[in-house]
């Protein structure tokens, strides 16, 4: 259903496991919407996950476009569809780098990516997340020949691990790039490749929403001044489903002020019945679910 565009919302009514509801409902935080009794679900509620105005992130967001194209139809397809991605989002800074246009000093694509990642790194801003969007048509090969590919590669891998920059690959003629071994799929992050020839029309508002918002930080970590992820500081935790950022402890939570390692161990013999096995999963699971963890590495 995800692969056709369909987007999945659940309704969680009271005691359920929150990992269950998640896979049930397309991927991303927003998909969800959680109340102790129906009563309490409002026509608001609803609205805000499934219209697609509301599909916005908490961060600010930059954006760089790549546009590695050929063709006149392609250059005005791409030309709409990278004003559409900006426009849906209120707070978006949008740079745009197109390979071999006239006058430009940039010729090819491991130009145009160490170009992008200078333009992030000279704009960091607290509270915001990096994208790079890169739309094509064309062959992996064309961007040149091994040495180059390595290289293209290399640069891609390090912006993602280190610098904690997000790829999101858009493929507008897909007999270009075919399964099984499609190439340019490997550079998209989480999987946020799309491979459509009508992708101006095919990808759906909330898919744009889930590759360009998806925050890169674990629980207990944040996005800090610099862009990359760094963990809570004492006295503050962050549980990724409920907030972007780190918040302060309520004074009535309780928490160890030292590291530590908490393992569960649960008796999976042959003298516990399905019955009591279940029980023992459903108290550790409300145990888990009642902690906060202020996660140190």
């Amino acid at each position: 259903m995800e692969d056709a565009g369909v987007y999945r919302v659940c309704v969680g009514v009271g005691n359920f496991f929150l990992d269950e509801v998640k896979t049930i409902a397309s991927t991303g935080l927003n998909s969800v919407v959680v109340k102790p009794l129906i009563s309490e679900v409002t026509t608001t509620d609803l609205i805000n996950v499934v219209c697609p105005e509301n599909f916005r992130c908490a961060y600010k967001l930059h954006v760089t476009y790549i546009w590695f194209i050929e063709g006149a139809s392609m250059l005005l397809k791409t030309k709409a569809f990278s004003k559409d991605m900006s426009d849906r989002f209120l707070s978006v800074t949008a740079s745009i780098i197109q390979v071999g246009e006239t006058n430009s000093p940039i010729t090819s694509m491991v130009q145009a990516l160490q170009e992008a990642i200078s333009i992030i790194k000279n704009s960091v801003d607290t509270d915001t997340i990096h994208n790079i969007v890169i739309i094509t048509d064309r062959m992996f090969s064309d961007i040149g020949g091994q040495d180059v590919q390595t290289e293209f590669t290399t640069l891609v891998n390090t912006a993602k691990n280190e610098d904690r920059i997000k790829f999101t690959l858009i493929h507008g003629n897909p007999a270009n790039d075919a399964s099984p071994s499609r190439q340019w799929e490997q550079f998209a992050s989480d999987n946020f490749a799309f491979y459509d020839a009508d992708f101006t029309v095919k990808i759906p508002a909330w898919k744009i929403q889930n590759s360009l918002c998806q925050e890169p930080c674990k629980a207990g970590w944040e996005i800090k001044a610099d862009g990359k992820c760094g963990m809570c500081n004492v006295g503050t935790y962050r549980n990724r489903m409920t907030s972007y950022k780190c918040e302060e402890c309520p004074n009535d939570m309780e928490k160890c002020e030292v590291p530590m390692d908490l393992i569960f161990a649960i008796d999976t013999s042959e003298n516990i019945n399905d019955r009591d096995f279940g029980l023992q999963k459903a108290f550790f699971w409300s145990l888990i679910n009642g902690l906060v963890f202020d996660i140190r590495r």
